[in-house]
């Protein structure tokens, strides 16, 4: 997708970032306090304040149902330390605000609590915010899904609006006292801070059970992988990525336990677990996503409108005939034609693709023509493609094979194994095989973790550069808030 297509939510992003920052400005020209007393004190007049600097003074201090309320207003600009303290009795109250008067007039309170008037307003600004995320993204995904258009900007929007709509959920149950890391929505603003920065690292908790079985999943898949195809690396995703995952987890886990506080060793710490934690939970919302449109892919049938049905070659048999699992695409690809001719009248061509390997006695695309010709298909309704040697160089030149072959505009379908439907779909965009749909044949359970993986790695390092933004972005942020509300 062309970043045109993401300019209304960068636009909306951009002005509600302009719209908190004049807001903060606007409303922050002073900063009411309040602190509980309890009943045993009913005049203010027993408080006291000074200001370290002069740059700020205290007016308007009253008491209201036991709460001693108090406004700081600025003077000059630069730091200040503001002390209220009080004694009657056994009555003794004594506090420190840190304060900082910026320019316009305005002042915030700094150090471990950060607060400013108006706050409540660019926290429900930003939980906004998160939403449109969710909802554009999640919007963009339902869109592709209408149009079948399944392949890494799909898998994107979905794992994007899915880590997004779980901020938001946790920023909802916020506003009911109901965090997951202790914060509230009424609380300070640093209290909204810390629920940014600290989800991230709670995520992972949540979604431990579902990773935890799939990693089995995984790994047995490559035992049975293994088993039946031999040693391979690409075999061995399954462990490669479980053991990333657990790995990820355990240093989370143990720079959690380790930290300590507000010292410089503890925010570092604090830093790594929150920073750790939201990197593994947007990989996690990213495999999600595939797996879903993994998924609909191999579920999704095309409509009755096909020109042309491109099979996918494999390898063969030593005697030229069709192993099972390329037998299973040609079968599919013939059982939907025949379901197309009864239902429209309309025939499709079939372009069987693939070369000859260097231990193969023909090439797959005349071993899967001879099969056609075997299950009554004519001659002449067979288009072969006989020089490819991988996926990719398939769909390329079935694709220049279509186009001299189609006076009009063409519309393939594209017959492969369920589990390799949406990498069918990923390469067809590549190639600029327009219009492709996806023919799902059956095969055994074990390959899909490992297509799953395969497509997760590939949307990585495909749309690396958008990742590596997004990823460094939350990062950064996440630290910012991680060592502002260290107390460094």
């Amino acid at each position: 997708m062309k970043i045109k297509k993401y300019l209304p939510l960068i636009g909306f992003l951009l002005l509600s970032l302009v719209f908190s920052v004049c807001w903060m400005f606007c409303c922050a020209k002073e900063y009411h306090g309040i602190y509980h007393t309890g009943k045993t004190v009913t005049s203010a007049s027993i408080f006291d304040w000074k200001a370290k600097n002069g740059n700020v003074e205290i007016t308007d201090m009253y008491m209201e149902d036991g709460y001693l309320h108090y406004t700081i207003r600025p003077l000059h600009e630069g730091y200040d330390t503001v002390e209220i303290t009080a004694e009657q009795g056994e009555f003794s109250y004594m506090s420190v605000d840190e304060t900082w008067c910026g320019p316009f007039d305005t002042v915030f309170i700094c150090g471990y609590v950060f607060d400013f008037n108006g706050a409540n307003v660019v926290k429900v600004v930003v939980i906004l915010d998160i939403i449109v995320i969710a909802g554009y993204m999640l919007g963009l995904f339902l869109y592709l899904r209408k149009k079948a258009a399944f392949g890494y900007t799909m898998v994107s929007a979905g794992g994007i609006s899915l880590f997004t709509i779980f901020y938001v959920i946790h920023f909802i149950m916020s506003l009911f006292g109901l965090s997951l890391v202790g914060g509230s929505f009424d609380n300070y603003f640093s209290m909204f801070l810390h629920d940014f920065a600290a989800f991230g690292s709670v995520f992972p908790r949540l979604t431990m059970p579902f990773m935890l079985v799939f990693s089995v999943l995984m790994m047995w898949s490559n035992l049975a992988l293994i088993r039946h195809e031999g040693f391979r690396i690409t075999n061995l995703l399954g462990f490669f990525i479980g053991f990333l995952w657990l790995g990820g987890l355990v240093t989370m886990f143990w720079f959690d336990e380790n930290s300590s506080g507000s010292s410089f060793h503890g925010t570092v710490y604090d830093a790594i677990v929150n920073s750790i934690g939201m990197i593994v939970s947007y990989f996690v919302c990213m495999l999600i996503s595939t797996i879903v449109c993994a998924a609909m892919a191999s579920r999704t049938k095309p409509p009755f409108d096909r020109t042309h049905i491109i099979i996918l070659g494999c390898a063969i048999r030593n005697d030229g005939s069709l192993t099972p699992l390329l037998r299973g695409r040609a079968d599919r690809a013939v059982n939907f034609e025949k379901e197309q001719f009864q239902a429209t009248g309309k025939h499709a061509k079939f372009v069987p693709s693939g070369g000859q390997g260097s231990d193969e006695v023909i090439s797959e695309s005349e071993a899967i023509r001879r099969y056609l010709i075997e299950n009554n298909i004519p001659p002449e309704q067979i288009l072969t493609e006989d020089q490819s040697v991988n996926t990719y160089q398939n769909l390329l030149f079935s694709k220049k094979v279509i186009e001299a072959d189609s006076e009009n505009e063409y519309k393939p379908a594209i017959s492969t194994t369920n589990y390799h439907v949406f990498r069918s779909y990923v390469l067809a965009e590549k190639v600029g095989l327009k219009n492709a749909r996806g023919l799902s044949a059956k095969t055994k359970w074990y390959f899909f973790p490992n297509a799953f993986l395969r497509e997760l790695v590939g949307l990585t390092v495909e749309k690396k550069v958008k990742h590596i933004v997004i990823l460094l972005l939350m990062t950064l942020a996440t630290v910012l808030a991680s060592v502002y509300l260290s107390g460094i």
